[in-house]
């Protein structure tokens, strides 16, 4: 005896699934996406922003070393690169 009901839940999930799908523009590559771009990247910029300010309270932060200038040189040759 088949059910009904678990056949429609599973087209029900084929379809959530098929839907979440998008094309990469860089790759040609399907992904699957669970969240939306724009929520990504504004949920990352709260947690970071939440990070640093914790740090920031415990004075762990080191913004005047060379070690500090030498980071932050790589990361805007990196940042330049991943606009392009």
């Amino acid at each position: 005896m088949k059910r009904p009901a678990f056949k429609h839940l599973q087209l029900l999930a084929a379809a959530i699934v098929l839907s979440a799908c998008s094309q990469n523009p860089l790759t040609g590559r399907s992904q699957f996406l669970l969240v939306s771009e724009g929520m990504a990247v504004s949920q990352s910029a709260a947690a970071y922003t939440s990070m640093m300010g914790q740090l920031g309270k415990k004075k762990q932060i080191e913004a005047d070393s060379e070690r500090a200038q030498k980071v932050r040189e790589i990361t805007d040759k990196l940042i330049a690169q991943a606009v392009r």
